[in-house]
């Protein structure tokens, strides 16, 4: 279909530009929100995302293993940077070893996956990734930061 194609395109070219302005130090301010809004819109903008129900996942073993996938990607987009599931070991610092990014929740649906993820170290924060299925295949990644960890679905929407 044309509009999955020109989706994909969308969501593939917001993932692309957050990654670019990652590996060169980030973002404007002023530009992060609208990197981010990009990025969030494109998936949720699919037509069975907009406005769906999302159940809560507490466990990244509830979360589609193509998804897991991208969720390990570190954060240039290569190599991989394991994340511990919710509760489980964590390094907050940037000192020694562990994993430094943990699981926090996630709401999902079949087509879509909004997860929340926690990074340690000197500049802690709450990440949030969105991923969407486009032709049986799962598209994603960062969307925007979060001022404290979500605690439900709802909080994770912004709502």
């Amino acid at each position: 279909m044309k509009t999955n194609s020109v989706t994909r395109a969308a969501l593939v070219g917001a993932v692309l530009l957050c990654a670019h302005y990652q590996a060169n130090a980030g973002p404007r301010e002023d530009q992060t929100a609208a990197i981010a809004a990009q990025a969030t819109t494109s998936a949720l903008a699919q037509p069975r995302c907009a406005g769906a129900h999302f159940a809560e996942v507490r466990s990244l073993r509830d979360l589609p293993k193509d998804v897991l996938a991208l969720l390990d990607r570190n954060e240039h987009g290569v190599g991989t940077d394991a994340v511990s599931d919710r509760d489980g070991p964590f390094n907050a610092t940037d000192v020694g070893g562990g994993p430094h990014r943990r699981f926090i929740l996630a709401g999902m649906n079949d087509n879509c996956v909004m997860a929340a993820v926690e990074h340690g170290g000197i500049g802690y924060n709450v990440r949030t990734f969105v991923f969407a299925r486009i032709d049986a295949q799962w598209l994603g990644g960062p969307a925007a930061y979060l001022k404290a960890a979500p605690h439900s679905v709802a909080d994770l929407r912004g709502r």
